[in-house]
């Protein structure tokens, strides 16, 4: 198999190629250097410098923008190590003939599983009973909680993700619906069904996001969707940040207008301390971790690295550009 003269292992990809021996094993057999670096750059002249002369780079949210593109004059294989993609300016890498991958399917259950775990500790109000508990009281009543059972799950999108996670709302008893570019008659056959996306927001009971990040996603949920959802509502992204308005959702949190939101991904990534989004009313947060367990993280490094050997083999897989 050829190799690449420099590889660039940037951000999170580096983070997650310290994890395993046998990853970095792998890593090593893709070229002659490996340079890997876990600071997270934001700007674009640190970004060009850190790539320099590299003919690949794999990374996982840093900003390859068309000026960092267009700046790296060997640069051939960009490998995401993620499913979005998003972050690469497509259109350049395709009028520079840079092949760009991703990682698909890695995590479809990862995330399915932690959807639930976080729907349900925030319907039971588990962690605020934990805390008062903790502090000395025995005060049950006060953390009175909701079942799944009977309640509408709306999920905006019906890919893999939201395939597995309309199954498991099946099995808690939800009645599910969906909103998708396209009809799924399968499903549809399963009981999962299909209405308008302002009716979705009406009927739902939680909504769940699971579209991909891009022009026509960005900002999907407003103002206008907002209002169109039950008070009670509970809104959940782990998708992509961007997709949901931040200014109107902390409104309509810290105005009683929603019942909640379960968020795992951002805007901006690290998240500034700063940010108003973390002093919501009626918010359980984590760090972008749904799709983050050691098998997830195995998988997907794996699949990276055989997307990196492909492209060397030249039977590119994967390929988004």
């Amino acid at each position: 198999m050829k190799k690449f003269k420099t590889l660039v292992v940037m951000d999170a990809a580096s983070e997650l190629a310290e994890t395993s021996p046998k990853i970095r094993e792998r890593l090593q057999k893709l070229a002659d250097k490996v340079q890997i670096h876990r600071e997270i750059l934001q700007k674009p002249e640190e970004i060009r410098r850190r790539i320099g002369q590299a003919e690949a780079i794999l990374l996982g949210w840093t900003q390859i923008s068309k000026e960092v593109i267009r700046s790296s004059p060997n640069l051939r294989y960009i490998g995401v190590i993620a499913t979005g993609f998003n972050m690469v300016n497509l259109e350049a890498a395709r009028q520079k003939k840079i092949v760009v991958t991703n990682v698909p399917s890695y995590s479809t259950h990862t995330v399915a599983e932690f959807l639930f775990g976080q729907l349900i500790t925030f319907l039971r109000r588990s962690i605020p009973a934990e805390r008062s508990l903790q502090e000395g009281r025995w005060d049950r009543m006060a953390f009175m909680g909701e079942e799944l059972e009977g309640k509408t799950l709306g999920l905006v999108g019906l890919g893999q993700i939201g395939q597995r996670v309309a199954k498991i709302a099946q099995v808690f008893g939800m009645k599910v619906i969906y909103w998708n570019r396209h009809r799924k008659p399968v499903w549809e056959k399963r009981g999962v069904c299909y209405r308008s996306f302002p009716k979705l927001l009406r009927e739902s009971d939680v909504v769940s996001l699971h579209v991909v990040l891009n022009q026509e996603t960005v900002g999907m949920i407003g103002v206008r969707e907002l209002a169109l959802m039950k008070r009670e509502g509970v809104l959940i992204n782990f998708a992509r940040g961007p997709i949901v308005q931040k200014g109107p959702l902390i409104r309509a949190l810290n105005q009683g207008k929603l019942g909640g939101a379960l968020i795992d991904v951002y805007d901006r990534e690290p998240v500034d301390p700063k940010d108003p989004l973390l002093k919501a009313k009626n918010l359980f947060l984590s760090p972008h971790i749904a799709w983050l367990t050691r098998q997830s993280n195995e998988r997907m490094f794996s699949i990276n690295i055989g997307n990196a050997e492909a492209f060397l083999r030249g039977i590119p897989q994967n390929v988004v550009s």
